[in-house]
């Protein structure tokens, strides 16, 4: 799942036109365009309901909104956790990057095409795997997928 794409469903979500969002993030109409139908593709349900030259979110659209909007501040969080790691301090990033699982459990509930796997970052003995439950309980744990987060 590519970041570009997401920023792009949540600008035209909020501005309520494809135009409108190509202009604010410097791309073209059909890029935009282009994007939201990847995502849509990608996850198996229309996200706007197209009527004339006005989008709407559909119900599935809002859910998306909200977990996109949650994506991309993990992903915020990722790029400062990799700067730390890049300073020399590399706690709870071994083998990936600590990610939220409440966010990526529900992510997966609403997208099944999308996988990935948690581990303990802590845990070395049993080989660090978490049950998703586990994951959702502490909220925490190292993401590895294979999908473009």
């Amino acid at each position: 799942m590519e970041l570009k794409n997401l920023e792009s469903f949540i600008q035209v979500a909020e501005l309520g036109s494809f135009t409108k969002a190509a202009k604010r993030l410097g791309y073209t109409q059909s890029t935009v365009s282009f994007q939201i139908r990847q995502l849509e593709e990608e996850l198996g349900v229309p996200l706007f309901e197209r009527i004339h030259h006005t989008v709407k979110l559909t119900a599935k659209g809002r859910s998306v909104q909200r977990l996109a909007h949650e994506m991309l501040q993990a992903a915020e969080d990722m790029k400062r956790a990799a700067g730390q790691m890049s300073e020399g301090n590399n706690k709870g990033c071994h083998g990936g990057f600590p990610m939220h699982a409440a966010v990526l459990s529900r992510f997966y509930k609403l997208s099944p095409a999308v996988s990935g796997h948690f581990s303990d970052s802590d845990d070395r003995n049993n080989g660090g795997n978490v049950s998703d439950a586990e994951s959702e309980r502490s909220g925490s744990g190292v993401y590895s997928g294979h999908s473009y987060l």
